[in-house]
Parts: structure tokens; C-alpha cells; sequence
């Protein structure tokens, strides 16, 4: 929706693959990213209509695309285990960062199903929930 002609138009229809839908979409003022179940980071330029895969598949879900507070760059929330950054205007390559419950090992977390990623412009959170069932709370790090 623009807001200054009070008019509704399509900028752009992503294509989705059969069982990878959309999970996190960011508007720039130039593109727009989108990312998806299987990993999958598509970025589209307004300006020139060319719609270019950055991933093409990753081992976690794309769960939260945000832009910087200055518009420059995007932050994509990879699942439980890091976080990318793609400038705005994705002719860069893609910077990727890990973070880890297990920094001994740096590996990924056994209860990804019990986690959630939040993202607001330049900060990401990675809350884990625990659980109290019949074998007991899941242990700390």
C-alpha cells in the first residue's frame, strides 16, 4: 500500500517451491527478501524486476528478516542458529554468524522445537524454553 497516492499495487509475487512456504519476509526500499521453512533466501530488486536466490536451502528456517535502522542492510534470523546479514541492496556476499547454548562445542541446540528467535533492527534473541515433564527439566548449558 503507498502511503502518499493512498493506492494498493503488487510490487512482487514470490515463487514459492511445493512444501517450503514463506516464513519471513523484509521490505526494503529497494527490494524485497523473503525466506522460507527449508532455508531459502530470495532477494528481489524493485528497481530493475530481477529476483536473485541467495540460499538455496540451509539446515534451519528462516524465521525473522529485518532491515537496519539506517535501511542498509538486512538481518536474517537463520532458525536457532545464527543469524546472516545482506545489505539492502543484496549484491554483497552474505556475512554469517553462529551462535551457540553449547559454546565448548558450538554445537546446535537438541530442543531447536522448544526455541524462538526475535529480531528488531540491529539485535537478535534466541529464547529457549525449558520444560517440566516426566523426565525432569531440560539442563542448563
Amino acid at each position: 500500500f503507498n502511503m502518499e497516492s493512498a493506492k494498493a499495487e503488487v510490487l512482487y509475487i514470490s515463487k514459492c517451491r511445493y512444501g517450503d512456504p514463506i516464513t519471513a519476509l523484509g521490505i526494503g526500499k529497494t527490494s524485497i527478501l523473503t525466506g522460507s521453512i527449508m532455508g531459502r533466501i530470495v532477494h528481489y530488486s524493485i528497481e530493475t524486476k530481477i529476483e536473485r536466490e541467495i540460499v538455496d536451502m540451509s539446515t534451519e528456517m528462516i524465521r525473522e528478516i529485518s532491515l537496519t535502522p539506517d535501511g542498509q542492510y538486512y538481518n536474517i534470523a537463520n532458525g536457532d542458529i545464527g543469524w546472516h546479514i545482506l545489505p539492502e541492496n543484496g549484491l554483497a556476499p552474505l556475512r554469517s554468524y553462529t551462535v551457540s547454548i553449547h559454546p565448548e562445542t558450538r554445537s546446535h541446540t537438541e530442543i531447536c522445537m522448544l526455541s524462538y528467535t526475535f529480531q528488531c533492527k540491529n539485535y537478535c534473541c534466541i529464547l529457549i524454553l525449558g520444560t517440566n515433564d516426566k523426565s525432569g527439566p531440560i539442563p542448563a548449558p
